[in-house]
């Protein structure tokens, strides 16, 4: 995109992006197989679960305070890195392309190793509960060292924190969608993914805000960065202490529901 823009125009690089993404539509319709459903699935998808009966649970409710906290700091790397890039370290357009495509090119091949070592855990006796959670709150306290990036006085260093902090940050968002698919009662993975989801939607929505407000009170980076970082703590928090164990949640059929609500 950068090259697009520095030798054409932003519609240009809009433009190839955009048509470039359609590509994923083709290998989803070619490849994505739907699996067979089992007979406990097919005996759940008669059974209409409200959004609001999932929200009762405490690990939900976690699971979208984590998500939540976790995606400020990956919006903040989306909307504002190529500024930080450019307005904090004086870097032309073209370098910047270069640098800001380098975190996520490192996290590109290190989130399926992330993902591989969570699951090699458990099958070597480890929890899922443990494996989960732990990966999942040690990448997000790692991520947080993102609050250094600004106030090191060598760029090359500060990229490297940004490296740090996006991979780690990242591998415990996969891990954390791992989890979601663990806690969610049966047939309802995709209601509880949207909300979790849309948690991290509002965080998308604030992030890029706040992070230019503080940037034009303080005119410099530090304070966004700052908030970031104590973020991607909280997210940290939310899991360890919000989520409970990494199990599938069980709720009551409405024969059981029926039978308690006339006991």
């Amino acid at each position: 995109m950068a090259y697009l823009i520095h030798w054409h125009s932003w519609r240009m690089a809009f433009y190839l992006t955009g048509i470039g993404s359609l590509l994923w539509v083709a290998l989803w319709v070619i490849f994505y197989k739907q699996p067979a459903a089992s007979a406990q699935t097919e005996g759940a998808s008669k059974q209409k679960i409200p959004w609001l009966e999932l929200l009762k649970h405490r690990s939900i409710i976690g699971l979208m305070m984590c998500k939540f906290f976790q995606e400020y700091l990956y919006n903040m790397f989306i909307t504002w890195l190529p500024g930080y890039l450019v307005m904090g370290r004086g870097f032309t357009v073209l370098k910047m392309g270069w640098y800001a495509a380098l975190p996520w090119v490192v996290t590109f091949c290190a989130l399926p190793l992330i993902g591989l070592f969570s699951d090699t855990l458990i099958k070597r006796g480890m929890s899922v509960t443990a494996s989960r959670k732990g990966m999942i709150v040690v990448g997000q306290l790692i991520a947080s060292c993102v609050v250094f990036a600004p106030y090191v006085d060598s760029a090359n260093t500060a990229v490297v924190l940004l490296v740090i902090a996006l991979v780690f940050e990242s591998g415990a968002s996969t891990v954390l969608w791992a989890a979601c698919a663990e806690i969610a009662p049966v047939n309802t993975s995709a209601s509880v993914s949207g909300i979790m989801n849309t948690a991290g939607a509002v965080a998308g929505i604030v992030s890029p805000i706040v992070t230019g407000v503080l940037l034009k009170w303080t005119g410099n980076f530090q304070r966004a960065f700052s908030v970031a970082s104590l973020m991607i703590v909280f997210a940290a928090l939310s899991m360890w202490f919000v989520v409970g164990k990494v199990e599938q949640i069980v709720l009551p059929t409405k024969t059981e529901a029926g039978a308690a609500g006339r006991a």
